[in-house]
């Protein structure tokens, strides 16, 4: 039986979500097929930063920053210590690529 007392949860920032900036609540067709396909390309130039030059992320500054929160969070570990991670797919999938 597992006590929830027994447990530390902590809260990375490097793993939130992808920043979409200025297409979060978008539709695909509102967001168009070639921005679509080159911000998969990884064309930096393609980043959606919202109208107030704030917010968007690039899958490479994505990728730097949930490493970073990787690396913190490993060097947090004791020895023997596991640690169970919670994140979103594009998290997830720079994880893996790692």
């Amino acid at each position: 039986h597992l006590l929830r007392d027994e447990y530390e949860l902590q809260v990375y920032e490097g793993f939130q979500e992808l920043d979409r900036g200025a297409w979060c609540g978008k539709t695909k067709a509102e967001i168009g097929a070639d921005n679509l396909a080159r911000f998969d390309a990884c064309d930096e130039s393609i980043t959606p930063v919202t109208a107030d030059g704030s917010g968007g992320e690039s899958y490479p500054q994505l990728y730097e920053r949930v490493l970073a929160d990787l690396e913190a969070l490993l060097q947090s570990l004791r020895p023997h210590q596991s640690a169970a991670l919670v994140s979103h797919l594009q998290v997830t999938r720079c994880l893996v690529a790692h």
